[in-house]
């Protein structure tokens, strides 16, 4: 229920007994579920600085991590803001296009739905192949192979191939065949022979499917070559045993992390239990040259961690050569990060915060290709590029320096930097034969 302060009116003009105009107030509401209030610190707030503002609960005073912006909802002097077009959000911080100005106003809300499971994004996690999935459409059924996986590629041989698979299953689908296909970046196209390795049937050898006989390639009732989401990142599937494919049955491989595992975060106290890990992933590679099982990042389910987590406030961001004719034109050329401004305390006599404080080791930086957008924040070019990396320099727990390794190449929009974490690994009872492994990830909840 909801009770007012005051009660709704309505309005009417009236003239000689008669109503002329008859008109009341409105009222909208939304049910949004489990919300969080966050707050940024008012005393960097100079007319002159647009940020990054660090996000933290409004009650609690921790941190808060925002995985999508798209679920947070920003407020100056009682204005909805357009995301992207008036401020960004990258994971912790908030950067605004124009800079606040003393006095304002500042709600920002985080949607979460309901309270429910935690969860950490990590960065290949995984010793396991994630890959791309495809489907190819058959005008007949060859004589290969039934639920045993087959290699095939496209190109003058399996060294020198234009792209490469494994055909996980096949079915029919009225009178075409269709095949499942597990692979790497490279496209198969629809004008080459398919070559498959010991392909036929009864063992009698390799498998050739003409070029003729191919009616589509990609997805499924789109328009796609790969699986996406609505953003154009790019979904990899945990590689499955064929006839396992469309079923909810997993196969039993050994991961290097699994439900009851444990794992303790850098800047954290305590272990948390590991609850699921993905059967998808989204890439990070999109080069055709490079293997897809190298770059990803998902998403796992963990118990809740309430303690004091330390290492925040570090602000990375690329840029990228736009200029066609130069040498480096679409790779990552420098990184803008948040380093204390001391002109800002010479000229007003104001303290910038550090870059970050409290790290106990180096956060690790990983970079994912984004959409190219236009002003009104609609898809012009999607994700594409990778290989971009680099690290971060910390004395006494600060940030010092933010160092570019390697600008990669193939970015049609600069790519986003995640600021990422090391993790140790406690194997349960079920898995203690194997060590304890350490990887990197970066923290977000949902």
């Amino acid at each position: 229920e909801i009770v007012f302060v005051e009660a709704p009116r309505k309005f009417e003009e009236i003239s000689s007994n008669q109503i002329l105009n008859k008109s009341k107030q409105s009222f909208f509401a939304y049910n949004v579920g489990a919300y969080e209030r966050l707050v940024i610190d008012q005393q960097y707030i100079d007319n002159d600085f647009s940020g990054p503002f660090i996000l933290r609960s409004a009650i609690t005073g921790k941190t808060i991590s925002i995985d999508d912006d798209r679920n947070v909802l920003v407020f100056v002097e009682e204005v909805l803001q357009k995301r992207i077009k008036s401020y960004t959000i990258r994971g912790a911080n908030i950067s605004f296009v124009e800079p606040l100005r003393v006095g304002q106003k500042i709600n920002i809300m985080y949607l979460y739905g309901r309270n429910s499971t935690k969860f950490i994004t990590m960065f290949d996690f995984d010793h396991n192949d994630y890959l791309n999935r495809i489907e190819i459409e058959l005008n007949y059924t060859p004589d290969l192979k039934q639920y045993t996986d087959v290699v095939c590629y496209q190109g003058n041989s399996y060294v020198t191939n234009t792209a490469i698979g494994t055909i996980k299953k096949f079915s029919l689908r009225g009178t075409s065949t269709v095949l499942t296909l597990e692979t790497q970046n490279k496209f198969f196209v629809i004008n080459k022979d398919i070559y498959c390795i010991n392909g036929r049937e009864h063992g009698l050898g390799d498998l050739i499917i003409p070029s003729s006989a191919i009616v589509s390639i990609g997805q499924p009732n789109s328009n796609t070559y790969f699986e996406e989401t609505e953003d154009t990142l790019d979904i990899l599937r945990k590689t499955n045993t064929g006839w396992l494919i469309g079923s909810s049955l997993l196969p039993n491989y050994y991961n290097a992390l699994d439900p009851e595992d444990q794992i303790k975060i850098d800047g954290e106290n305590e272990y948390r239990n590991i609850l699921s890990i993905p059967t998808e992933v989204f890439k990070t590679e999109y080069r055709e040259t490079d293997d897809a099982t190298t770059g990803y990042l998902g998403k796992i389910s963990t118990t809740n961690y309430n303690g004091i987590q330390l290492g925040e406030g570090l602000d990375v961001i690329a840029n990228i050569d736009t200029n066609s004719s130069s040498p480096t034109y679409r790779e990552v050329v420098s990184l803008s990060w948040n380093s204390k401004d001391y002109n800002r305390y010479e000229t007003k006599g104001i303290l910038s915060r550090p870059a970050g404080y409290s790290y106990e080791n180096a956060p690790r930086l990983n970079f994912v290709p984004q959409a190219l957008r236009d002003e009104g924040g609609s898809i012009v070019a999607p994700a594409s590029g990778g290989g971009a990396s680099g690290y971060v320099v910390i004395h006494n727990g600060e940030p010092i320096d933010v160092v570019l390794t390697d600008g990669g190449s193939g970015y049609t929009n600069a790519p986003k930097i995640y600021i990422t974490r090391g993790y140790y690994v406690k194997r349960s009872n079920k898995n203690s034969n194997h060590k304890i492994i350490t990887n990197f990830i970066f923290l977000i909840y949902r």
